[in-house]
């Protein structure tokens, strides 16, 4: 449940680090959606001076590939002075697209009511209601787009209502919108 963020602290620490000046840069998403979180470091100054060590290990002055979560980072100037910077990665929802018209003809356009970034919800629930308010497709935990049809029947053009659920066992978290069918 991620979206792209991102958030910009810029550090001056006058006492420890010899009055240099640091930006942490921390990308709780990258730009691809929903891919792990990353932070950096830019050092204004010769970064010959400067040791990083990261809270899981990494000695780069970029830690990738980072969980949702709290981290910190020791930055070391000349071996002599040290500061550590804390920061969070926190867990955002991966934003989800549907798409606005289906028409299924077997042309590889629109043959299908589309969801992207389903897969980052594997317990969804998916609901499609005709106008009436009548229930004519369900699914859930389990892809597959929506062809059109309701119980292997071909439904009439017009505009349906659908309802996603990201997860099923929390009904107060939920996208809905319309689709329309033309055949």
């Amino acid at each position: 449940m991620k979206h792209v963020v991102y958030i910009v602290i810029i550090l001056f620490n006058l006492q420890l680090i010899a009055q240099k000046k640091f930006n942490l840069i921390v990308f709780n998403k990258t730009n691809a959606l929903c891919e792990k979180g990353s932070a950096r470091i830019v050092i204004k100054d010769t970064v010959e001076n400067y040791t990083v060590l990261w809270s899981n290990g990494n000695a780069n002055f970029i830690a990738q590939n980072l969980n949702s979560g709290d981290y910190s980072v020791k930055i070391t100037w000349r071996q002599k002075l040290d500061t550590v910077i804390y920061f969070t990665i926190d867990q955002e929802e991966c934003p989800i697209y549907f798409s606005s018209l289906v028409t299924p003809n077997n042309d590889g356009f629109n043959d299908y009511f589309e969801i992207s970034n389903v897969v980052y919800y594997p317990n969804f629930s998916l609901y499609v209601y005709n106008r009436w308010g009548q229930q004519v497709h369900k699914q859930e935990s389990s892809y597959t787009p929506w062809d059109g049809t309701s119980i292997g029947t071909h439904l009439p053009d017009g505009s349906y209502y659908y309802v996603f659920f990201y997860d099923k066992s929390n009904k107060e978290n939920f996208a809905r919108g319309v689709v329309t069918l033309l055949r």
